[in-house]
């Protein structure tokens, strides 16, 4: 059923990018030609032999050819009754049932006419070919014209305005839509004295055909931006005004133009109406790239060149599906045996083991909450699946909170058999584990036979001549002269740093170290600047990886790149040239750069060192800023 549900997705987004390419065409013949292809991958479906598994495809191009008789330029003598026949035929064929019910709607819900007059269309949503209009004002005429209805009131001379109902039946169904005129305006108010705007929210609109709620976040894989303000009419007589829009983007730049984004034009109602909600027209791109950047963007609201109202939202990275929000770093094994007792995590494992104890460490990668499920399997020494159910040895449905970076630790349901012989052949066994049809992870480990059969081999001594590789641990901290570039204004200022390290080191000898180590280190390192004698510190989990060259015996030069996690901010905002910065934004950024420095080493474990750090990356999309670090470190090999 999963596949199928996806099948039909990937069939729907193909359909969207399809109107994309064939903006050219019509509404009646992208909607047919959609219909088509659905109707036409149920009858393959069909054909194989998987009727019952078409039927979901034949309701699918059904809705499809339904919704195409909303388009405007629907022929008289269009396709749409032969082709929803048939797919009726192919859901009862299969096995599906059709449940037909009379359904009746109209856009908009009503109509607000100027004193003039005018005509204005009502859309009708309904699956009743003979619909009618029943009561109308006697102010106004109707022209019926497939799904369309044309409303033309007369002008209105009075100072008042007026409002009825018109009434449209479809069967033993009646729908009521409000018609309304404005009297006759007797002064005029300039736009932006008629109406106070007081909120502004949006909704996002995406290329599956999903809409959000207004006020949840929006994403960068948006079509269409719907903002929706809240207003005061200031004004006792009902209006038309137009109102213009400027989206800016993240960088500061206006989108489409060339002076504003886009404009359309409003109705304000009379009676001084105060919180009214009203939904504005929507933009984008039905491509999805009009919002691809991600960031905070500006929206104003201008009226004959008076800015009513100005706001900003913000759109964030798309979701990731919940199997590549997850990243598996490590999976170890522990061996239940038949007497009820456990090996640890990452002993040895034998033979004569019953059940399979497997523990993930996985880290999150989003900030959403997650549901997923893994599949595990295991092969055998001989490349054989064990047990396998549905391809797969057993499985697990797993719940994780949206931390982003939240690293989890978690035991699944152990596997094997009481009787011991699901692990009976020793050799390298292979573990996979799969979601939503993918490998994410492999690994194996190794099934030994009884302890009691294995002979121990004497370890050789180490020689005290003896070289080549060695490995040491080890711990430092230290003082940071600590500034960022390109701010003349910003003092240095000392901070500290501290941390692990673990030196490896090639062609030792004896006592004396070889020309080169290899030298990661993590460290927690308080950064910043001064500004007005108040401390800007930026906390830092930094991870360098330095290269170490031994010219003379302990003396060192070291080289190599850096990266940065920025885990707190303080203060949480800044004033900086008269604009206030919320530096808390920067929270969870991430830097990268260079360094470099000198040191030495000595024998009985004591390390000095220098070390300058360059920072390469900004710390802010906006701000010229860059980490510069200079420490001075001791510490020392264990």
């Amino acid at each position: 059923m999963k596949r199928l549900k996806f099948a039909i997705v990937s069939i729907f987004l193909l359909s969207l990018s399809t109107i994309g390419l064939n903006a050219q065409q019509s509404c009646y013949q992208i909607g047919l030609n959609e219909g088509k292809e659905i109707f036409n991958a149920a009858q393959r479906l069909e054909k194989s032999g998987k009727g019952v598994d078409a039927v979901p495809q034949y309701w699918e191009a059904l809705r499809r050819f339904r919704l195409t008789r909303s388009c405007r330029d629907l022929p008289a003598n269009h396709e749409l009754d032969t082709w929803e026949d048939k797919s009726i035929k192919g859901i009862t064929d299969g096995g599906g049932k059709i449940n037909e019910t009379t359904y009746l709607n109209a856009s908009p819900r009503s109509l607000r006419f100027t004193e003039n007059g005018g005509n204005l269309l009502i859309t009708v949503n309904t699956n009743v070919n003979t619909w009618r209009v029943g009561n109308t004002p006697a102010w106004c005429t109707t022209r019926k014209s497939n799904n369309q209805l044309t409303v033309t009131c007369s002008k209105n001379t009075a100072s008042t305005g007026r409002s009825e109902k018109l009434t449209i039946i479809a069967n033993a169904l009646t729908y009521e839509i409000t018609i309304e005129q404005a009297g006759k305006t007797q002064v005029e108010i300039s736009p932006s004295a008629s109406v106070k705007i007081t909120g502004l929210q949006f909704a996002g609109r995406y290329a599956d055909g999903t809409s959000g709620n207004f006020g949840e976040k929006l994403y960068n894989n948006m079509t269409f931006l719907r903002p929706q303000i809240t207003c005061n009419y200031l004004t006792k007589e009902s209006k038309k005004i137009k109102l213009e829009y400027k989206i800016l983007d993240p960088n500061g730049k206006l989108l489409s133009g060339p002076e504003y984004t886009y404009s359309e034009e409003i109705n304000l109602r009379a009676n001084l109406q105060q919180n009214d909600v009203l939904e504005l027209s929507e933009w984008g791109v039905i491509n999805g790239t009009a919002f691809a950047v991600t960031g905070k963007y500006t929206f104003e609201i201008w009226s004959s060149g008076v800015n009513m109202y100005s706001t900003a939202f913000e759109v964030l990275a798309k979701p990731l599906p919940p199997c590549e929000g997850i990243k598996i770093t490590r999976v170890r094994f522990a061996g239940k045996l038949a007497d009820g007792t456990s090996k640890g995590h990452g002993e040895s494992l034998y033979n004569n083991m019953t059940f399979l104890l497997p523990r993930i460490t996985l880290t999150n990668l989003t900030e959403d909450s997650k549901v997923f499920r893994l599949n595990f399997r295991i092969l055998d020494p001989a490349g054989n699946l064990i047990a396998p159910i549905t391809g797969n040895s057993w499985d697990k449905e797993m719940t994780i909170n949206g931390n982003i970076q939240q690293v989890y630790e978690f035991d699944i349901p152990e596997w094997g058999s009481a009787t011991g012989t699901s692990f009976e052949k020793a050799g390298i066994y292979q573990f996979e584990i799969w979601c939503s049809g993918k490998s994410i992870y492999t690994t194996s480990f190794e099934v030994m036979a009884p302890e009691s059969q294995v002979q121990p081999q004497p370890k050789p001594k180490p020689s005290a001549s003896s070289s080549g590789l060695k490995a040491s641990v080890g711990i430092k901290a230290g003082l940071n002269l600590v500034n960022v570039s390109d701010e003349t204004w910003a003092d240095m200022r000392p901070d500290f740093h501290a941390g692990i390290l673990f030196n490896l080191n090639f062609g030792h000898k004896g006592d004396k170290p070889g020309f080169f180590s290899l030298q990661p280190e993590v460290l927690y390192s308080r950064q910043g600047f001064k500004m007005d004698g108040e401390a800007i510190n930026f906390d830092y989990i930094t991870i360098p990886l330095m290269f170490k060259f031994y010219v003379y015996q302990g003396l060192n030069l070291e080289v190599g790149p850096w990266g940065a996690f920025l885990i707190s901010v303080n203060p949480d905002s800044k004033a900086i040239d008269g604009m206030n910065i919320k530096l808390s934004d920067l929270k969870g950024g991430k830097d990268i750069g260079i360094a470099a420095g000198i040191g030495y080493d000595f024998n009985f474990g004591l390390i000095l060192g220098a070390r300058y750090q360059h920072g390469l990356s900004d710390m802010a999309g906006n701000l010229l800023w860059r980490n510069r670090v200079i420490s001075i470190s001791a510490g020392w090999k264990f």
